[in-house]
Formats: structure tokens, sequence, C-alpha cells
């Protein structure tokens, strides 16, 4: 069965958590980037378009709590602009 190829943001301050989950989802045909923390992932997430964000609860500068809402904020920003 195909999928469709997705863009995903993995965003996990250990790098080999975040390196082996990208390697796997690359694998299966899909585009990934990595953010090493949540500012990195909410900067990521704010300047491209992703199908699916992967996010780690527990990271410093950022927690993924945390960037997950200022993602959905400035996702309703856009939707509120004409």
């Amino acid at each position: 069965m195909k999928t469709k190829n997705l863009e995903i943001l993995i965003a996990d301050d250990n790098d080999i958590n975040r390196y082996v989950l990208m390697e796997m989802l690359r694998k299966l045909g899909h585009k990934v980037k990595g953010a090493k923390h949540g500012k990195e992932a909410v900067q990521l997430a704010t300047q491209y378009s992703y199908d699916m964000i992967f996010m780690d609860l527990r990271m410093p500068e950022l927690g993924g709590i945390e960037a997950v809402q200022q993602i959905r904020s400035s996702i309703s920003e856009h939707e509120k602009q004409p």
C-alpha cells in the first residue's frame, strides 16, 4: 500500500531520538526536517507548512506544550488575515 509522502517536522532535543525518527520516516518516503528545541520548532512551523509535527514535551528554551500553543496561535492569526 502506497502512502502519500508527507512533510513532517520532528522537534526533539535528544539528537539520537530525533535522528532515528527522521531516518525511519525518510525511508518511508517522507520529507522530514528536525528542530533541536521548541523555539526552533515554532520558527520552522511558522515558515513552512507541515502535514505532521512530532513534538517532544520537555525541551530546553521552550517546551513542547508551549511550542504547540505558539504554533496554533500563529496559525489562527494567519487564518484571520484576508
